[in-house]
C-alpha cells in the first residue's frame, strides 16, 4: 500500500506541507497525516483537525491495535489501526509529536500539577502551560511558582530573559503560549 498516496477527496496542503500518510479505516474514516497535521475525516467530512504541537499524547496499545491520540485541551480521538497498513501512520502520528518536544518540566501546585512544555513549531519555540484536572494555578503562590518555572525553563533552552507572559501564538489556542 501506498502511504503517500493522495486522501479519498481534497485535502489542501499548505505552502511547504508534505503528505506523510493516509489511512482508509474504514468506508466512513480516513486519516491523513502531514508534515503539519493530523486530520481524521468521516463520511461527511467533518474533520477532527490538529497540528502536532497541539497533541499532548499519543498511546499505542498493541493488542488492541488501538492509537488514542489526545490534544493539548484535553479532547481526541481514538482510531482502530486494524490493517497492517495502518501501522505506519501510527509510527508516522508517533515521530511527529515526538520531533515537537524540546523539554518539559512539573510544577506542583493545589491539586494537582501543571506541566510546562517547550516545543518546536517551525523555527518558533511554544511554552505550553497545561494544568491537570482540577489543579488550581490561578491563585498567586501558584502563578508566582509556574512563572519562576516558566523562567527557569527558558534559561534552559537559551531564550533567556523570556518574559514571564510570552505573547500569543498567531492562532491562538487555550495552553499555548509562543515565545518569539
Amino acid at each position: 500500500m501506498d502511504f503517500r498516496r493522495r486522501p479519498s477527496s481534497t485535502l489542501t496542503l499548505g505552502r511547504g506541507e508534505k503528505l506523510l500518510a493516509v489511512a482508509q479505516l474504514t468506508e466512513q474514516v480516513e486519516v491523513v497525516a502531514t508534515s503539519e497535521r493530523l486530520v481524521v475525516r468521516g463520511s461527511d467530512r467533518a474533520a477532527w483537525e490538529r497540528r502536532w504541537l497541539e497533541i499532548d499524547t499519543v498511546t499505542w496499545e498493541g493488542d488492541e491495535r488501538l492509537l488514542t491520540v489526545v490534544d493539548i485541551e484535553g479532547g481526541g480521538t481514538s482510531l482502530d489501526l486494524v490493517a497492517d497498513e495502518h501501522l505506519r501512520l501510527a509510527q508516522v502520528v508517533r515521530e511527529r509529536v515526538q520531533s515537537t518536544l524540546v523539554t518539559s518540566r512539573r510544577v506542583p501546585v493545589p491539586g494537582g500539577q501543571v506541566r510546562l512544555v517547550v516545543r518546536k513549531d517551525g523555527g518558533r519555540l511554544v511554552v505550553q502551560e497545561l494544568a491537570d484536572p482540577g489543579a488550581d494555578a490561578a491563585g498567586p503562590p501558584a502563578r508566582a511558582q509556574v512563572a519562576r518555572a516558566k523562567r527557569e525553563l527558558a534559561d534552559a533552552v537559551g531564550l533567556s530573559g523570556a518574559p514571564d507572559v510570552l505573547p500569543p501564538m498567531s492562532a491562538p489556542r487555550p495552553g499555548v503560549q509562543e515565545h518569539p
